[in-house]
């Protein structure tokens, strides 16, 4: 968490747009993002199931602390927070998903490895 933290909640379009502007990928992401749509002859559709897997992998290389341009704007949690929560509200709702199960089980087995000293590693597998 910044230290620089204020509880007013930033101008989300106008900073969103400067941030477009000084990673034009992000534009990219979210055109893709307005791509998805939830088809209602399927039986559900998971928004979580999309952002994890498809859309936050892409987002944390171009804000954030691991952004890959040295911009320090773009480097900052602030463009990060304001990124994250433009992309995420254009996804559908979920709708018959069990997203939230899935992520609470998620939670306990990442709490799980971290009290035996283990971090998580792309690609390990969770033991039970």
């Amino acid at each position: 968490m910044s230290t620089n933290y204020t509880s007013t909640k930033p101008d989300v379009k106008s900073s969103w747009q400067t941030l477009v502007k000084l990673e034009p990928r992000l534009g990219a992401l979210e055109r893709d993002i307005k791509r998805v749509k939830d088809d209602p002859n399927s039986p559900g559709f998971c928004a979580n199931y999309h952002w994890y897997q498809t859309f936050k992998p892409r987002l944390i290389y171009l804000a954030g602390f691991s952004a890959e341009k040295r911009d320090q704007v773009l480097k900052s949690c602030a463009a990060y927070d304001v990124a994250y929560h433009h992309l995420y509200e254009l996804l559908p709702d979920c709708r018959s998903c069990n997203c939230f199960p899935s992520f609470d089980f998620w939670l306990r087995a990442v709490s799980r490895k971290r009290q035996r000293g283990n971090s998580h590693r792309p690609g390990s597998s969770v033991r039970r």
